[in-house]
């Protein structure tokens, strides 16, 4: 082979050069480490003629046996630039069968990582593609889907590549077990676009396999045919079958999954949106005491948005009283609050005077250090109801006696101002001011500090009757 010098190559690639032309450059780790110079020095801006650099890294590959050729190529190909790389990755694609030893799946794995190159022709990623679905093809049924994926994966760069990968898949999806195509077909679904035929296409096939699915899961799978579909006949039909296995649902997650048909389908069909309300109510019950008091609430807050859910007054009632029940949950001190929030959703005044006897039959229950304080902020709330505001300030006294004796003076003289001046709470308010007065004198005689101490300890604490 003739060898003319160039002017701007360095000796020692010059000697590299004549070695490869002349078939005389051997030996494994002679050739790798020359080969790493090369491809460094061939994306150095400051080299004069990286081409020469380049086709002297061709000519050694060239004269190496194919599967050793493969090998190396694959080696230095990413720290090569372009157009280097691409003659690097089409000699990869020519010399690849020649590894025997390479299965099936270490050929796939390679061609999408040769896919990954956003650089790489359009003609060169279909020869890739065409070599990665052959492989695919040579995999057992069960890992050929999976495989399809990841290659739809490595297409990302490429549109079209990727959806053919994408159809290739679903062909795919029906070697699957069939207890494993409905997750894996709603997987391949959501990598096509909402508006795109193929991704209803996914969706019917996946959802034709949701009886071979475990029971527990079949609900959820239906639910998720839901959300994913813009077809609503489909939507639809998918909604009737998660109807129909809610019963394979535990009974703690009923409650939920009926609300969750509900929200679904409240504005197609109203009896059967209905009946889901009425069914996630039912099952409330089975759900633990913070989750349960969530639930009802989040249910009663439903029906305040919805006239349609509050026409039905059985149902508007039944929700109503049962979020009040569900406040009474393991910490009894914070009923209160939990009925106040649930006031804010009722509809009727009959449902607010309940909730309201509710709140004030629960105040005992308060944490005594704020007793007082939410006895006071309670009556304005339950002005209206005389029978309400009296025992409303009498729970406000009983909870003034937990205070230090120089803050209750203000506490009484707070509740004076709330009480009606004919009513007996003011009264009884004016003797526990002047006996707390009293104790806070010092004793007369200075000496007799023993006698003071048993005075405010003997003091007794104001009670309120019992409601």
């Amino acid at each position: 082979m003739s060898f003319e010098v160039s002017p701007g190559l360095s000796q020692t690639l010059q000697d590299v050069y004549k070695r490869a032309a002349e078939g005389t450059l051997t030996g494994n780790a002679a050739v790798s480490d020359l080969l790493f110079a090369l491809v460094k020095e061939s994306v150095n801006e400051s080299i004069r003629n990286p081409e020469m650099t380049q086709t002297a890294i061709k000519l050694i590959i060239d004269k190496l046996p194919p599967e050793e050729a493969y090998h190396k190529t694959m080696m230095i190909r990413p720290l090569s630039g372009y157009p280097l790389r691409e003659w690097l990755t089409q000699k990869a694609l020519d010399t690849i069968d020649a590894c025997t030893d390479m299965s099936a799946n270490d050929r796939l794995k390679a061609f999408q990582d040769m896919l990954k190159e956003q650089e790489a022709s359009a003609k060169l990623k279909s020869k890739i593609y065409k070599e990665a679905i052959q492989a695919i093809g040579e995999l057992p049924n069960h890992k050929m889907f999976k495989a399809s994926m990841d290659l739809a994966e490595a297409c990302e760069g490429d549109s079209e590549l990727n959806k053919k990968a994408l159809i290739f898949a679903r062909s795919a999806l029906l070697k699957l077990p069939y207890k494993e195509v409905t997750a894996a077909g709603l997987d391949l679904a959501r990598k096509f676009e909402r508006n795109d035929p193929m991704r209803e296409i996914a969706l019917k096939r996946s959802f034709a396999a949701i009886k071979y699915m475990p029971e527990s899961h079949r609900f959820n799978a239906a639910m998720q045919h839901v959300y994913e579909s813009d077809n609503e006949k489909f939507k639809e039909r998918a909604l009737m079958y998660a109807h129909q296995v809610i019963g394979t649902v535990p009974l703690k997650d009923r409650a939920e999954a009926f609300y969750e048909i509900y929200t679904e389908i409240k504005d197609k069909s109203r009896p059967l949106a209905i009946k889901c309300f009425a069914l996630s109510l039912h099952n409330v019950c089975h759900l633990h005491d913070w989750f349960r008091h969530q639930m009802a609430k989040g249910l009663a807050k439903t029906i305040s948005e919805t006239p349609e859910l509050q026409a039905n007054e059985e149902l508007r009632d039944k929700t109503f009283k049962t979020a009040l029940d569900s406040c009474v949950v393991g910490v009894l001190k914070e009923t209160v609050s939990f009925v106040r929030d649930v006031l804010e959703y009722a509809t009727t005044d009959e449902q607010r005077e309940l909730g309201l006897r509710y709140a004030v039959l629960h105040l005992p229950d308060a944490d005594p250090k704020k007793l007082f304080s939410e006895a006071i902020s309670l009556y304005p709330v339950v002005a209206g109801y005389p029978d309400m505001e009296d025992d409303v300030l009498r729970l406000a006294v009983k909870g003034v006696g937990f205070y230090p004796l120089e803050k209750r003076i203000e506490n009484y003289k707070d509740i004076i101002m709330l009480a009606p001046e004919s009513d007996g709470i003011a009264r009884a308010c004016n003797e526990e001011i002047a006996k707390t007065k009293k104790a806070l004198e010092p004793p007369e005689d200075a000496m007799d500090i023993e006698e003071f101490v048993k005075r405010m300890a003997a003091l007794p604490k104001p009670q309120a009757p019992t409601l």
